[in-house]
């Protein structure tokens, strides 16, 4: 069991490091209505609350309790994510939607639609800006409809 309790907290320490690390995604979160959490599901570890709170980022060792959207992250995306640093945030949605693409990232919705566009989620990549957007245009997201529609189907 001490092992178990080493990697769960090794990786949540990844995931920190990757959170702290890139104000961008502070950046990101504050976009997201107030009192909004993100479920964070590690590999094979129990889930973590991630939201924004007075100007600071917040992951922390308990489930989250109000949350739309649950990234359950592998292991192998921690040890890739953990090596950014200080990435604007377009680039650190395009090495997210490639973690995707590779199966490494999972996202899962909980919330209906309305809920993901009124508690702000969609402001997420439109403050992504014009790089990020082309990115997920290769990918067939060329528009906020389709976009909108891609996450229906989650």
């Amino acid at each position: 069991m001490q092992n178990r309790t080493m990697d769960s907290s090794y990786y949540f320490d990844q995931a920190q490091l990757f959170f702290e690390q890139n104000p961008s995604c502070l950046q990101a979160l504050e976009q997201i209505k107030p009192g909004v959490e993100i479920l964070i599901t590690l590999e094979n570890h129990q889930g973590y609350s991630l939201s924004a709170k007075n100007n600071k980022l917040h992951f922390v060792k308990q489930k989250a309790k109000n949350f739309d959207v649950e990234f359950v992250i592998k292991n192998e995306a921690l040890r890739r994510l953990s090596t950014l640093c200080k990435l604007p945030l377009s680039e650190v949605g395009i090495e997210v939607v490639k973690e995707i693409l590779m199966g490494h990232i999972e996202i899962k919705k909980h919330g209906s639609i309305l809920n993901l566009l009124k508690n702000g989620y969609i402001k997420i990549i439109r403050i992504a800006g014009p790089e990020f957007l082309s990115f997920l245009a290769t990918h067939g997201l060329s528009s906020l409809q389709k976009i909108i529609s891609f996450i229906r189907k989650m």
